[in-house]
């Protein structure tokens, strides 16, 4: 809030609590004996149940709060999506007009088994809105003449089970996030998926036996654009990972990053380079011209895991990239420093 002032109400009165520790209130708890128990966005739970304010970080538990910002979507014929609380499936809005969508078909070919628990709610680069729900994913592409049809319900309907995609069918979904390179990071209560695009080839399974995640359910993910960093939370913690994709940038200028530089002798993952025009073709060379790699971007960043062509670690040295996209156009140099 405002000059880090937390405003509640306690009976009739209203105490404001000025704190260096409350930084970004969200919500707030009085126990019986009076004290405060605040929870921060910045600090996690901070209280002032032993005199003066202070964090409070309880054994096996984030107290850091997070937003979701999947309840409304808008995408890009304008349409706004509401996922309905209570079980209560979905919400569709344009100017004027409103229809609520409460049973979600969960399969191409049968009308049987429907779901309107949903979960979590997206938007990709495609205009295919994906929907979690209790019993997989669902997606339905959106169209600009949706609302010019009369009998909107079971135009949806029809339009869903004859061009929507389905998978996961058999898990809960809990969140989902969509990477600059239009892949689906989808959180269920048995671990986090990563899907290609077009949600038919899972790529990858993430869970508490193959990965730093501490355990199976997974609240939410939330990906930063920029630099294409996966945050993933959960009851017992969020935990981080690079990611190989990000948003794509119109044009590349000094918003590109190579991370990280230098690249010193411990270091085992994948170098990154972001800030890049979307699906751009990159090509490493050393000081000599000579090409030690080549990729194409995913979204705008492009990795490289530091092995040559021949399969040995990059030798310690200055080495150069070039960057342009599919026409050759918005060529970029950019250097980095490996040391072995």
């Amino acid at each position: 809030l405002d000059d880090k002032i937390f405003t509640s109400t306690d009976g009739l009165i209203f105490t404001k609590i000025n704190e260096k520790q409350v930084i970004k209130p969200y919500q707030i708890s009085i126990d019986v004996k009076g004290n405060y128990w605040i929870a921060d966005i910045s600090n996690g739970l901070v209280s002032n149940v032993e005199g003066e304010y202070k964090k409070f970080n309880p054994n096996n538990s984030v107290t850091n709060t997070y937003l979701r910002n999947d309840s409304n979507v808008v995408d890009q014929t304008g349409y706004i999506w509401t996922r309905l609380s209570r079980n209560q499936g979905l919400k569709i809005k344009t100017t004027g007009k409103e229809v609520k969508f409460t049973s979600i078909p969960l399969n191409a070919n049968d009308n049987t088994r429907l779901s309107n628990t949903v979960n979590a709610l997206t938007v990709d680069k495609n205009n295919l809105i994906i929907v979690g729900t209790d019993k997989g994913i669902v997606g339905i592409p959106s169209i600009p003449e949706l609302f010019s049809i009369i009998e909107l319900s079971k135009v949806i309907f029809t339009f869903f089970n004859s061009e929507g995609v389905r998978t996961l069918k058999d898990e809960v979904i809990t969140t989902i996030a969509v990477d600059g390179g239009n892949r689906k990071w989808i959180g269920t209560t048995n671990g986090l998926y990563l899907y290609e695009p077009e949600l038919r080839q899972k790529l990858a399974i993430f869970s508490p036996s193959n990965s730093p995640i501490p355990v199976k359910e997974i609240d939410y993910v939330n990906i930063d654009p920029a630099t294409g960093e996966l945050f993933v939370y959960t009851a017992k913690g969020v935990v981080s990972y690079r990611a190989d994709a990000s948003e794509s940038a119109e044009i590349q200028g000094d918003s590109v990053l190579v991370f990280p530089n230098p690249v010193r002798p411990e270091f085992n993952g994948l170098l990154g380079i972001s800030g890049l025009v979307a699906n751009a073709f990159v090509k490493i060379t050393d000081t000599a011209g000579r090409l030690v790699y080549q990729t194409r971007a995913n979204g705008g960043t492009a990795t490289w895991n530091l092995l040559t062509q021949n399969g040995q670690r990059a030798e310690t040295g200055i080495y150069i990239v070039f960057s342009a996209n599919e026409k050759g156009e918005e060529t970029l140099v950019s250097k980095f420093v490996v040391i072995k």
